[in-house]
């Protein structure tokens, strides 16, 4: 039967009195110890990116030692002799190449105000594309060439492209080439700003999701090497290198925004949206643990 307030008043509870100054005594004994422990409890650490690319350069050395670090820019090429061979093979005729063409053509193409990409990127945009992601420290995010080449476009009245597919690939497959050659320039972080992002980044690669519950680093550091639907999960110490790739699977150009949201959907948890400020932290991180490898973008993947 429901409760009902038929409790006459000498029944219910009385509330408790505290004499004035037991009270008084009372709040300053709390806030005394609101205080102490306010100064006892440990600040936020901040994370090391020096001391985390050399565990993550030593946790691949000790796990490949016949590996050099430029190796692994081939990403899993670099571990499994029998997909290396067959990348050698059809490196002979690279099928990223039409997208290098078409690149050249969209880059050179006249925006609605009369400008070009070149008028409008960093630098003028070619040979630059080794040198990102980048933090702003104004913006205080990290800065990818897909994310400027859409706001050259709309500051001069043309359409977004999205930024995993289509006429962006094309672009920066050509934008990439015109950087083919050299280091990835991506250093450790030095300002506030910057920290932060990487900060972003590393938390979301150490970060377990899905229905798995698996984190970046559980499968391509714990468990690096090792075959997952037949593939073996590939090192991502120089994933910057190579993208953006032709991936047979996929039968066109893809981004490395697109391989996160797989491997997201992969462990059972929901894509985050392409060049999120996420993905782009992300990206950073990866970039400042691959700093100083060859830049060989475009690429090729299954």
């Amino acid at each position: 039967m429901a409760a009902t307030n038929s409790a006459s008043r000498s029944e219910r509870p009385r509330a408790a009195t505290v004499r004035p100054g037991l009270a008084t005594l009372l709040a300053t004994l709390l806030a005394v110890l609101l205080a102490s422990a306010a100064v006892a409890a440990p600040a936020a650490r901040l994370p090391d990116p020096a001391a985390d690319r050399a565990a993550l350069r030593a946790a691949y050395q000790q796990r490949f030692p016949h590996l050099a670090p430029d190796d692994y820019v081939l990403g899993v090429y670099a571990i499994d002799a029998g997909l290396r061979a067959q990348w050698e093979e059809l490196n002979e005729f690279p099928p990223y190449e039409f997208a290098v063409d078409e690149g050249k053509v969209l880059f050179a193409q006249a925006l609605p105000d009369g400008t070009t990409l070149a008028d409008c990127l960093p630098d003028g945009g070619l040979g630059t594309a080794h040198r990102y992601p980048q933090v702003d420290p104004a913006r205080g995010e990290a800065l990818t060439l897909p994310l400027l080449i859409n706001e050259c476009r709309v500051r001069a009245g043309a359409e977004r492209w999205d930024p995993d597919r289509g006429p962006m690939m094309a672009v920066l497959a050509f934008i990439a080439d015109t950087s083919r050659g050299e280091h990835l320039e991506v250093p450790l972080p030095e300002t506030p700003a910057a920290l932060a992002v990487y900060a972003t980044g590393r938390r979301l690669f150490h970060s377990k999701r899905g229905q798995r519950n698996f984190s970046c680093f559980d499968c391509h550091v714990t468990a690096v090497g090792q075959r997952l639907r037949e593939q073996p999960l590939m090192p991502l110490l120089g994933a910057v290198t190579h993208y953006p790739v032709y991936g047979l699977r996929w039968g066109a150009m893809g981004s490395l925004h697109a391989r996160f949201a797989g491997c997201f959907e992969q462990v059972g948890a929901a894509p985050l949206a392409p060049q999120s400020p996420e993905y782009r932290a992300l990206e950073y991180f990866l970039g400042v643990m691959g700093d100083g490898l060859p830049y060989i973008a475009p690429g090729l993947h299954r």
